[in-house]
């Protein structure tokens, strides 16, 4: 990992209103609509380890009504199936005024995967590593989570 370090940006999304430091370029995908929403992806693979994020926008009609636990729940709960995992441990915290979560769970891959969920309006941002055990706590997954900042709409 210490010649990824050297390769360090800063991803800024200005139409997603967030910024990331990334240790490599991402590639970028763009998830087919469902529901007229819009998403991007941003991943770098770095051998057995990657780095994600990624926004949904959602129409305003379609969150209006749910709060922001309950939109948390469920991505907590989406995350866990779409690894065939167990959730290890959650913390609930904020960054300014997202509602946030983080997550570590045990992939049925045996990869560990540390995600950190966000709801801001009709957004929901997720920052995610993974990675084989014990790279969720090393310094180059904490400098990507910690990177990330949603700018004030």
């Amino acid at each position: 990992m210490g010649q990824a370090a050297e390769h360090w940006q800063t991803l800024e999304v200005p139409e997603a209103g967030f910024s990331v430091s990334l240790p490599d370029a991402p590639k970028v995908s763009e998830p087919k609509s469902l529901i007229g929403e819009t998403s991007r992806n941003y991943i770098v693979e770095m051998g057995e380890s990657a780095y994600l994020v990624s926004y949904t926008i959602y129409p305003p009609e379609r969150v209006r009504s749910l709060d922001a636990r309950a939109l948390l729940d469920a991505v907590r709960d989406a995350a866990v199936q779409d690894v065939g995992g167990r959730l290890t441990s959650e913390r609930r915290f904020n960054l300014g005024a997202a509602e946030a979560r983080e997550l570590v769970i045990a992939g049925g891959d045996g990869l560990v995967y540390k995600a950190r969920l966000y709801v801001q309006g009709e957004r929901i941002y997720r920052t995610i590593v993974d990675g084989p055990p014990g790279f969720d706590g090393s310094a180059a997954a904490t400098r990507f989570l910690d990177s990330f900042r949603i700018e004030p709409p």
